[in-house]
């Protein structure tokens, strides 16, 4: 009752609003190592704080799927500051990514890592009823051009990347780097200009086993 209290008032149809794509890096890895268990209770520590940041800086969170999360800015209060809400939402996703890292499971320390691609523009909003449960998300060019610029973060070492759109709503108030002119074809759509949020490079980061005592794994 109380989710379908909050699919009423968020909007449907064609919208402008911004989409964000944060992905854990090296997933696959981390839950080739780790037992079911393990892994659950690694992406429950990691993706609740990350839901609820996104919640503060008024994003909602349309889709989990395991160690990623699709949220859109604009749909919900303050939706006039949806891209820079979305920018500092991400800034401060990895600000809590490095609060957490390294997360110490049972014995492993597993370093985290995390690219986000942001995109302003138009997309399509809906509630789509999957079995018992109904969904509320977005799709569209913008939303796949955010999801492409996530994985580009890999290509340049960077942590977060946004396109000349979003880069125009904040240019005045956030600092960015230009990286070069790309060219992404989204069904035709080319898009040529990007820009990076500066973030620290990344550093290629393995589990290890734990040194810490049971007693210190349970402070995370």
């Amino acid at each position: 009752m109380k989710q379908e209290k909050i699919f009423k008032h968020l909007p449907t149809g064609n919208i402008h609003a911004t989409a964000l794509f944060i992905d854990i890096q090296n997933f696959l890895g981390i839950s080739e190592i780790l037992n079911p268990k393990q892994t659950s209770e690694f992406i429950i520590r990691v993706l609740r704080p990350l839901s609820n940041c996104i919640r503060e800086y008024s994003g909602y969170v349309c889709q989990i799927q395991g160690d990623a999360i699709l949220a859109v800015f604009g749909v919900t209060k303050d939706a006039q500051n949806h891209a820079a809400n979305a920018v500092r939402c991400a800034i401060e996703l990895q600000k809590i990514l490095d609060s957490l890292n390294p997360v110490i499971i049972e014995g492993f320390r597993i370093p985290l890592s995390a690219d986000i691609g942001i995109c302003s523009g138009e997309m399509y909003a809906c509630s789509i009823h999957m079995g018992n449960k109904k969904e509320y998300t977005v799709i569209g060019k913008t939303v796949n051009l955010a999801s492409r610029l996530q994985k580009l973060n890999r290509h340049y070492n960077t942590n977060i990347l946004i396109d000349e759109k979003v880069f125009a709503y904040i240019r005045d108030d956030i600092h960015t780097r230009k990286i070069g002119k790309l060219e992404i074809a989204v069904k035709k759509d080319y898009r040529r200009m990007r820009f990076c949020i500066l973030q620290q490079s990344k550093k290629n980061q393995t589990i290890e086993p734990s040194q810490t005592t049971s007693r210190e794994s349970q402070i995370f």
